[in-house]
């Protein structure tokens, strides 16, 4: 907690150190001061998230990959896509964590990482007594930055009279009252320069002097308005003749159903004769796996027969050898009829082990033989299936096409009355145009007459103004308004003139 507590407090004093830090960068820098620590789940944010810090912790380690150099520049590139102003703050918040682990802790931090080697500068214990001297120095320093700009005002008298009471004899220094001053400022015409001022500075003068002074332009007369071109008189507009594209249009839109009708009829003989090929073809495939299926019952009956016969045949040597077990032996010695007895037991045992082989083969092929009728069954019902399926799909294909083939002829159909009206529409547009001609004609002649007889007025009255109207003289020198001595002359260009300023003490 002390070092969470250390990180958070160096934070915010970099954050009111920089000062006018908003709310929202305020926050995400608190969040950055802690962000290293993100790689264990013992810390305070490593513990919000626990699963990803302890994967983080077993990958790279505690200290590592997210305090080192890396690691800010990282952070501080991010800052500076999303909030270029306060970059320098988000990157120094992530960065005190960083310094503070350089001063806590015995083991340091990797700053060079990828490097493996931890750096350290004093190794302080997180639990000794070090790191909550320096939180108690932070917290203070930390408080003071954020109330310093309510807290100036009322400590510097405070801090006046400790310095007057700390040096009683010293006098305060006498302020020197300035002269009173006048401030005189004119603007000189475009183009004329300082070079115009008849005044320098500690120049005395009067009231009526010339303070700046230039020569008048070479006035430039005024050019008499020229007559202007009257437009030609308007020239008949032509009238536009019949289109003949309409006739064309419809006669291939005829061409266009004729041969939608002629392609229809194929399409849809092509599609019965190769729904007839699909009937046969599905009724081939019926007849082949019901003969498949009629074939497979006697073969299985010759098979079962085999393996029954095979079971028969090692039972029977099994009673054979039980039987030649229990007869008396005939041998005079102990150990030959011992003997005997063995070979006999032998017997037993591997007629029993033969009829067993028989009898599990025997129940395997009863096993196949049902798993392989199950499959012919099954391709007998899929084959019949797909036969009474197949009517239905080509009556509803059958239908489709000639749905298809209605919407296109009706399309085509369309298409020439479509046409049919255009062509109307074109000879009434033609009628109307020729109408609108006419009119348009006889309009602009009128517009025509209209404007020349006011261009030729509008000329005749700006003549008589140009005449009346010539520019007034503008005036050559600036005369002072005030006396006195000029202490300062300061000059600045304001759209293209200098407005000059001369301050005057009297």
């Amino acid at each position: 907690m002390i070092s969470a507590a250390l990180h958070l407090t160096a934070a915010a004093l970099l954050c009111f150190l920089y000062g006018d830090v908003p709310p929202l960068i305020f926050a995400v820098s608190m969040l950055l001061a802690l962000l290293p620590d993100f790689d264990t789940p013992k810390s305070l944010v490593g513990a919000m998230l626990k699963p990803i810090s302890v994967q983080i912790e077993r990958t790279v380690g505690h200290r590592t990959a997210t305090h080192s150099l890396l690691a800010v520049m990282l952070v501080a590139s991010a800052a500076y896509a999303f909030a270029p102003s306060w970059w320098l703050v988000l990157a120094g918040a992530y960065a005190s964590h960083l310094a503070l682990d350089l001063l806590i802790g015995l083991q340091g931090i990797t700053l060079f990482w990828p490097s493996s080697e931890f750096l350290t500068l004093t190794a302080w214990r997180d639990d000794g007594l070090a790191p909550k001297i320096l939180l108690s120095l932070l917290v203070p320093a930390t408080i003071i930055t954020a109330t310093w700009a309510q807290l100036a005002p009322a400590l510097r008298p405070t801090i006046a009279a400790a310095a007057q009471v700390a040096n009683p004899i010293a006098t305060p220094t006498p302020t020197k009252t300035p002269a009173p001053s006048i401030h005189l400022s004119f603007e000189l015409p475009a183009g004329v320069g300082l070079s115009a001022l008849r005044v320098q500075k500690n120049d005395v003068i009067a009231e009526g002097q010339i303070l700046a002074q230039w020569e008048r332009p070479t006035p430039t007369p005024w050019p008499t308005p020229t007559a202007p071109t009257l437009l030609s008189p308007p020239v008949a507009l032509p009238i536009a003749s019949p289109n003949q594209t309409a006739a064309r249009a419809i006669a291939e839109a005829q061409a266009a159903l004729d041969a939608l009708i002629t392609t229809q009829a194929a399409e849809r003989a092509a599609m019965v004769a190769g729904q007839q090929r699909e009937l046969a073809a599905a009724e081939h495939a019926l007849a082949e796996v019901q003969q498949a299926l009629g074939d497979l019952q006697p073969r299985h009956e010759r098979d079962q027969a085999e393996a029954q016969h095979d079971v028969d045949a090692a039972h029977r040597e099994l009673l054979d050898a039980q039987a030649a077990a229990v007869l008396p032996s005939s041998a005079e010695k102990p150990e030959d009829a011992a003997a005997q007895a063995q070979r006999a037991a032998e017997r037993v045992h591997e007629a029993e082990a033969k009829l067993r082989e028989a009898l599990d083969a025997q129940d395997r092929m009863r096993t196949e033989q049902g798993i392989e009728r199950s499959q012919a069954e099954a391709g007998v019902a899929k084959a019949q299936a797909d036969l009474d399926a197949l009517p239905e799909q080509q009556r509803q294909a059958l239908a489709k096409l000639d749905a298809d083939h209605g919407a296109a002829k009706i399309l085509a159909v369309s298409r020439i009355e479509s046409a049919r009206g255009q062509a109307a529409d074109a000879q009434r547009a033609t009628e109307r145009d020729a109408t609108i001609v006419a009119a348009t004609a006889t309009a602009v002649a009128m517009m025509w007459q209209i404007q020349a007889t006011a261009t030729a007025q509008a000329h005749q009255a700006a003549v008589t103004a140009t005449a009346q109207a010539q520019p007034t003289p503008n005036p050559t020198s600036v005369i002072s308004r005030a006396a006195g001595r000029v202490v300062n002359v300061s000059a600045e260009e304001k759209d293209g003139r200098l407005v000059v300023t001369l301050e005057i003490v009297q």
